[in-house]
């Protein structure tokens, strides 16, 4: 089980950064972060990352950065389409041989913001829509995602990688979605802060977000899971 001890807020990063760290020096710390984490937050590293940071410290250095959060990392939830070489599988083998056509509008939003997307998270297969009694944060893909705080406890959620990779400090922001209360519960059972926006507010029915349908639902919220309130003032891209 791997909890960092003091996990980084997105205040702590800005300070940081501000200090001198380079968004290449945050992202390779974040990479081998997660590489030496054993709670199977995290299915798949986005091989570009590094490259995205590159990016993103000539912008800081030129003055052009897109927002405050250009050059951060987060995960992405694994039924989130990222138009790049990470898959998107609902976790899901099934799916390993389809690639997105291209971003979904969340993504776009945060890309046009700097937002690295530094992973995948796991989540639970299908988003828990695949059985009476599935597990939840189980996946083919990623196999059973655990909570930091105690193993033995459920991680709770679909949206379960999403959270278990804030808990544990792997990063500070990660994006998953709810039907119901599956990204609620996986923040609630981590003490991790969440926020949603609501239909009307982003456009959440879109092709590419791979979408779960019971009873004629759709799953439309999607959301980020933060390490604290106070990481709400950077919440909003321009």
């Amino acid at each position: 089980m791997t909890i960092l001890q003091n996990p980084a807020t997105l205040h702590n990063l800005a300070e940081r950064h501000h200090a001198g760290q380079s968004r290449v020096e945050l992202v390779s710390d974040t990479q081998s972060t997660i590489v030496a984490d054993d709670n199977r937050a995290i299915i798949e590293i986005n091989p570009d990352a590094l490259h995205l940071a590159q990016l993103s410290d000539a912008r800081w250095q030129s003055g052009t950065q897109r927002s405050p959060l250009d050059g951060i990392p987060i995960a992405i939830k694994d039924n989130i389409d990222t138009g790049d070489r990470m898959h998107t599988t609902a976790g899901s083998a099934a799916l390993l041989s389809s690639r997105p056509a291209g971003d979904a509008f969340l993504m776009k939003k945060l890309r046009a913001a700097g937002i690295i997307p530094i992973a995948k998270a796991n989540m639970s297969e299908w988003a828990n829509f695949r059985a009476n009694r599935s597990s939840s944060g189980y996946s083919t893909r990623g196999g059973q995602c655990t909570n930091p705080h105690d193993p033995i406890r459920c991680p709770s959620g679909s949206s379960s990688g999403s959270a278990a990779a804030v808990a544990a400090g792997l990063v500070s922001v990660a994006l998953g979605d709810r039907w119901i209360n599956y990204f609620t519960f996986g923040a609630l059972w981590r003490g991790r802060h969440q926020a949603e926006r609501r239909v009307g507010q982003q456009e959440w029915r879109h092709p590419n977000l791979a979408e779960s349908r019971y009873g004629g639902h759709t799953c439309q919220h999607g959301g980020r899971c933060r390490q604290s309130t106070r990481n709400h003032r950077w919440e909003r891209p321009k």
